[in-house]
């Protein structure tokens, strides 16, 4: 396991990488994606990032050791990110390779479960505890769909930029996800996510060469593929996703009274556990007064994710309130 105090080389890389992306956000967009105020060490910079409601995905050229030639035990899939052949799927997205994930790109893209789907509490803020050895930081490539080769050109002609840190453009891209079922059964096709708006933002290092492109999204569509049964045809949302809460059908956002009956219910408990405690005298540790509790604990937990839910959510914030709207509007991140 790689260690805080001993990094290894693709943890550097993605550390020196986010120290880019800080600073060309900074430079290009007048403010970064997290506030580091003067003193704060930018080591925590990953840390911080896991935590953001928006999501990242670096892109950047292989290092040299996931340079194998095809069918050798290294190029057959493993820990650096790639799955099957490694030469195939360099010949995608323009050479490059995911190089880094935040929490919230890690579960857009199903390499990781939301704590409330993997049956976890979702009692702590999103994010807020995770360990980050718990984030894969990479998924199997190619990462982006390309039926006509727009997209690798648009990465080609980033990385082969050089200059001053510049600003990043809106553009509709469709990821392949990490998941290799659908629905529970074997997919004949990726399951894939679109995200309407993506910001692509090419990294721009101190010697005015490109080493990165950024991709950095908050909101993505998860359209029903060919084969899958159901009204409608083929292509339609069938989910919406926002970083750090579980994807919902369109429309099925909770609504104010229903977050007002769950909160009813929470001090309707809270009341029961008092009193068996105060009336009753019974201590902590009795069978009851711990089923009550966890009863307690549940709700708390499905209130949470609700309220959640309702901000991400939210009809009347509309797209301008996503972090990725406010950088490239230059309004308050």
């Amino acid at each position: 396991m790689v260690t805080a105090s001993q990094p290894g080389p693709c943890a550097r890389l993605s550390l020196s990488l986010l120290f880019l992306l800080h600073e060309n956000l900074k430079r290009a967009h007048g403010r970064p994606l997290t506030d580091c105020p003067e003193g704060d060490p930018l080591l925590d910079l990953g840390t911080k990032l896991d935590s953001l409601k928006c999501c990242v995905v670096l892109l950047a050229p292989p290092p040299p050791a996931q340079l194998k030639p095809p069918g050798s035990p290294a190029a057959a899939g493993g820990g650096s990110g790639f799955g099957g052949d490694s030469s195939a799927a360099l010949a995608q997205d323009a050479g490059l390779v995911v190089q880094y994930l935040n929490r919230a790109a890690a579960e857009a893209l199903k390499a990781l479960p939301h704590p409330s789907v993997a049956g976890a509490s979702a009692a702590s803020s999103p994010g807020a505890k995770a360990v980050a050895e718990s984030v894969p930081r990479s998924v199997p490539g190619p990462l982006l769909e390309d039926a006509d080769g727009s997209v690798t050109a648009m990465l080609q002609q980033l990385m082969a930029g050089s200059g001053a840190p510049r600003r990043g453009a809106l553009h509709c891209l469709t990821l392949r996800a990490a998941d290799e079922h659908v629905g529970g059964h074997a997919s004949p096709e990726p399951s894939t996510i679109t995200c309407p708006e993506a910001l692509v933002l090419p990294l721009m290092s101190p010697n005015g060469t490109c080493a990165s492109v950024a991709l950095l999204f908050d909101r993505w569509e998860v359209r029903a593929m060919g084969h899958q049964p159901g009204p409608g045809p083929a292509g339609r949302v069938v989910l919406e996703g926002r970083p750090l809460v579980p994807e919902i059908p369109p429309g099925a956002q909770p609504s104010p009274q229903a977050v007002a009956v769950l909160q009813n219910l929470v001090r309707s408990q809270a009341d029961a556990v008092r009193a068996l405690k105060t009336q009753q005298g019974l201590p902590n540790q009795d069978p009851r007064v711990l089923a009550a509790v966890g009863t307690l604990q549940q709700l708390k937990a499905e209130l949470e994710l609700q309220q959640q839910l309702m901000e991400a959510f939210d009809p009347e914030a509309g797209s301008g309130r996503g972090m990725v709207a406010q950088l490239v509007s230059g309004s308050d991140v």
